[in-house]
């Protein structure tokens, strides 16, 4: 009979029977968000102050930020196999000692409790000394006790991983091993601790983070001189607290011997001695970060240490001191990150020899190190870095070879530098290639035609490109000032505005065959040019000196000693012995016993005209810029007609001075040669100049 019923009827008659199971499904859950397999409840900030009936198939419970108060039994009767609580924030002061014995104490693995206001810590380890707990939080609950002999309840509680970060312990003391015997992780950052020491061997401990505490100096992880209490340590975390020295790792070489990791940042330190870490023979990771004092001083050997692989250095204050060959004797690092020390006024050469040594470096950060440029050179055998950031810099351009050896180099991170363009010469063509993540974010770009190349690069490798288009801005011109890169994408024909191939070769045939015929006509019949330029400029008709005439002289000749064969031997005889005309001369005419100022003056004064002999000697000499300064004067009193300039040479542009300048400008001057042709001009224009 079933058989006749169509296909439709049966889907409904299953959806009817199976909807009312995956309503009361979801509403089990209510008022709480559970997870689609019902394995994850999310019940925080929900104000509850009891927890709400939930499916038999959940395991991590999210509780925090609700107001349970004080908890017992009671609380969780709707509860069973839980793996994972959390009940931060809910005001909890108070603990019942049968809170987990009936349905939390099989299956919890991981509770916290952190920061509630748990009045008594004894009361807490004896609830919690039934459950099977591995993981246990109570940071910020204002716990403070000395002797771990408090933590005795949880002997036989599992727990590898216990937080007591940020309470008011003071000092810790006693026996570890017998409390927590299966402890791997102690967590006793943000107290007030400013000793700690164990009467046992701990074998199992292999992480103790002690951060921001008030310890002076290194503890002691010894019970003797040489037997240690943490054998098994590989990890201690020892920053922002108050130490100054780092003497003490040296002496407790016998008691570290497994660790691996060592943190100390937002220390006080003053001073890395030599072979500091070269006790510590497993070390492989330091750090170093943000160094608080006014002075840092590194010896050459301190980081002495085959086993270190990873190694951070910062300081805040940026004075530190060390030499170039600090990194000589950890030959092995793959990581080195150094923030915040200067490179500034570092050359190149002892940048070079600084990272010489790192021939198994992959890693390398320089933030915030002043660095102007990239040096040449810079990674020159450092070909298996794949990583490397110079963010916060002042770069704003290399050369390729800078990249030349970074076959490896995968990421390379730039951000706020001062980059305006990036164009195809700033890496090799296989770096282009290779590159996976190029970081170039918040640098003052030039959204000009300079930036065309890069532009275009970015349509098909955007991907690459990390925090783009977000955090790229033009920085100029005003058109796309504050606007992001993306929008800034040229034509081709935008910036490459060339015409037609055939026009310009046309126009630059005819104006070369132009020029070349102009100027060949020019200088066939250039002194006649001259010539005739100089007539037609000429001011005035020769006038003879009457015989009131105040002056005594022509001409005034100012020349240099160096040239005085010339003036005595070509000018001297043609305006003189040829032309009758009277000419000052100071080798033969200056009166004696005076000064040579006065001389100067006295004879410009007696002078009809002033003649400049122009060579690059008289351009330096000091004397002859002072007749320069009086020759601009008499220029300024009597005129153009006043001065006659000869040049002999061409004057160098280093030796022209602003008077000298002035005059050449303003004035005709008459330019000396050696060919007949201009030769006989040259005589021809100094007597028409002289009329």
């Amino acid at each position: 009979m079933f058989r006749f019923i169509p296909f439709y009827n049966w889907f409904m008659l299953t959806l009817l029977l199976v909807a009312p199971m995956l309503t009361s499904a979801r509403t089990s859950c209510y008022p709480c968000k559970c997870s689609l397999d019902y394995t994850v409840a999310d019940c925080s900030d929900l104000h509850l102050s009891n927890i709400p009936k939930l499916p038999e198939t959940i395991e991590i419970l999210d509780l925090s930020n609700n107001l349970l108060r004080d908890i017992s039994s009671k609380t969780f009767l709707h509860v069973i196999g839980i793996k994972k609580l959390k009940l931060s924030n809910n005001f909890i002061q108070g603990i019942a000692k049968d809170t987990f014995s009936k349905t939390l104490n099989r299956d919890l693995v991981d509770l916290d409790m952190s920061n509630n206001p748990l009045e008594s810590p004894t009361e807490v380890f004896r609830a919690l000394a039934v459950t099977k707990l591995e993981y246990l939080d109570l940071s910020n609950t204002t716990m403070h006790f000395s002797a771990l002999s408090t933590l005795d309840p949880l002997s036989m509680v599992p727990i590898r991983v216990l937080n007591l970060q940020n309470n008011v312990f003071k000092i810790i003391k006693g026996n570890l091993t017998k409390c927590l015997p299966k402890l791997e992780t102690l967590i006793l950052s943000a107290n007030l601790i400013k000793k700690i020491s164990f009467s046992d061997v701990h074998e199992n401990i292999i992480e103790l983070d002690l951060d921001m505490n008030i310890f002076s100096t290194i503890p002691s992880f010894c019970l003797n001189t040489t037997r240690p209490a943490l054998p098994g340590l590989k990890k201690l975390s020892l920053s922002a607290n108050l130490i100054t020295s780092l003497k003490g790792l040296y002496k407790l070489k016998q008691c570290l011997q497994n660790l691996e990791t060592l943190l100390m940042d937002n220390s006080h330190i003053f001073e890395i001695q030599n072979n500091t870490f070269a006790g510590l023979p497993n070390l492989r990771c330091l750090s170093l970060d943000r160094i608080n004092s006014q002075r840092l001083t590194i010896s050459s050997t301190a980081f002495n240490s085959t086993s270190l692989r990873n190694l951070t250095l910062g300081t805040v204050q940026r004075e530190i001191k060390f030499e170039a060959d600090i990194f000589h004797l950890c030959p092995n690092l793959t990581s080195l990150r150094l923030a915040e020390i200067s490179f500034q006024k570092w050359t190149d050469n002892n940048l070079r020899k600084l990272f010489a040594p790192l021939l198994e470096l992959t890693d390398l950060s320089l933030v915030k190190a002043q660095m102007m440029n990239i040096p040449i050179g810079f990674l020159p055998r450092i070909q298996k870095l794949t990583y490397l950031e110079l963010s916060n810099n002042f770069l704003s351009s290399w050369q390729s070879k800078v990249f030349e050896n970074a076959t490896s180099l995968q990421t390379l991170i730039l951000k706020s530098n001062m980059i305006t363009h990036i164009n195809e010469s700033f890496f090799p063509e296989f770096l282009w290639k290779q590159i996976e993540v190029l970081d170039i974010a918040y640098n003052p770009f030039d959204c000009s035609c300079e930036l065309y190349w890069f532009r275009k690069w970015l349509n098909t490798n955007s991907h690459k490109m990390k925090n783009y288009p977000k955090m790229y801005f033009c920085k100029s011109p005003s058109k796309y000032k504050e606007r992001r890169l993306i929008s800034y994408d040229p034509s081709y024909r935008e910036c490459h505005p060339l015409p037609t191939l055939t026009i310009v070769l046309i126009v630059i045939a005819c104006v070369v065959v132009t020029l070349v015929t102009v100027v060949a006509i020019v200088y066939k019949h250039r002194w006649h040019i001259k010539y005739c330029i100089y007539l037609i400029r000429s001011r005035r008709e020769y006038q003879p000196i009457p015989g009131d005439d105040p002056y005594i002289y022509d001409a005034f000749v100012a020349y240099n000693t160096s040239d005085r064969v010339w003036v005595i031997s070509a000018l001297m005889e043609f305006l003189e012995k040829k032309h009758g005309m009277r000419l000052c001369l100071h080798e033969r005419d200056f009166s004696a016993g005076m000064l040579i100022v006065d001389n100067i003056i006295d004879k410009f004064n007696v002078s009809r005209k002033v003649i400049l002999v122009l060579t690059n000697e008289f351009a330096k000499s000091q004397w002859c810029k002072f007749e320069t300064l009086m020759a601009q004067d008499r220029f300024f009193k009597n005129g153009a007609s006043s001065l006659v300039l000869l040049m002999l040479e061409d004057i160098s542009s280093s030796n022209m001075n602003g008077p000298l300048s002035l005059l050449l400008q303003s004035t005709t001057y008459v330019e000396w040669t050696k060919e007949p042709a201009g030769n006989d001009v040259f005589w021809k224009q100094l007597l028409q100049s002289m009329k």
